[in-house]
């Protein structure tokens, strides 16, 4: 099985090093522009890499599109010639509907669009995946595992639902990002050091995922073994229900999956009028 990158920025090189877990390093073929990224793909994953596609678009059974979405209508009828029935083409880009690919590609090739997050590049992220028709299960399995190798992957049922995906697992770093920076910033206005204090939030943030990943028990469950009847604990939840923490977060998620819409849209009218 030979999987083919056109791209290899750090998304890619994400998927990479999760891929040569299980996948021979002489079946993952790279192009990139730069000799300076190839050099580095190459020294540290012993992978095929090279300033152009056509040196392996032809033998390789899965295509990975790792460029900006902003290329796709110039690039995708480029390459459509050289695509065979047998491959897959998988899109990494966000924004870009199976339709417009297919509309670029100007045939019914088979065709996935994932949607990987940040911490694909630590081996710990979520993809998001769906399928047209044309995809077969066993397409579908091989997809699975490409994935896998740099953390959870999950099929949706509808490709609106990755949009979903990415209010739930593409934005939501930030989101944690974002709640360690002020708890760190509390904690400097309770007298610790703010650097120190960031540093507690990360790794208690850490752990308490690994917690979370590990057993069997529920997070209601969790949050309860923590929660002692009048401690310190129960008095912060108090304060997060009064304050409507479940809206806050519904709104910032609604708001997320509005907006991946709109730029679905965007970008797709961008594509069609150029």
């Amino acid at each position: 099985m030979k999987i083919g990158f056109i791209g290899g920025g750090n998304m890619a090189e994400g998927i990479i090093a999760g891929l040569v877990q299980n996948f021979l390093p002489s079946s993952i073929f790279v192009a990139d522009p730069s000799e300076d990224r190839q050099a580095v793909l190459k020294e540290r994953y012993e992978i095929n890499t090279f300033d152009h596609h056509r040196y392996f678009l032809s033998e390789v059974d899965f295509i990975v599109l790792a460029i900006k979405p902003q290329g796709f209508a110039n690039f995708l009828p480029e390459i459509a010639p050289l695509i065979q029935d047998h491959q897959v083409v998988i899109s990494i880009a966000a924004g870009v509907t199976i339709g417009v690919i297919s509309d670029l590609l100007k045939e019914e090739f088979a065709i996935v669009r994932a949607m990987p997050n940040m911490p694909a590049k630590v081996g710990h992220g979520v993809t998001g995946l769906f399928a047209n028709p044309n995809v077969s299960d066993d397409q579908k399995n091989v997809v699975s595992e490409i994935f896998e190798g740099c953390g959870m992957a999950t099929w949706v049922k509808e490709e609106s639902h990755i949009n979903a995906v990415i209010a739930v697992a593409g934005s939501s770093p930030a989101y944690f990002f974002y709640f360690a920076q002020l708890v760190g910033q509390v904690g400097a206005k309770l007298g610790l050091n703010e650097e120190v204090a960031t540093k507690m939030a990360i790794q208690t943030m850490l752990g308490s995922a690994k917690l979370a990943d590990i057993g069997d028990v529920n997070l209601d469950d969790l949050i309860r073994s923590i929660c002692s009847p009048k401690g310190t604990t129960e008095q912060a939840m108090i304060s997060f229900k009064e304050s409507d923490l479940e809206s806050i977060v519904e709104k910032a998620m609604v708001a997320t999956v509005k907006r991946s819409e709109v730029l679905a849209e965007e970008l797709a009218a961008q594509i069609k009028g150029q």
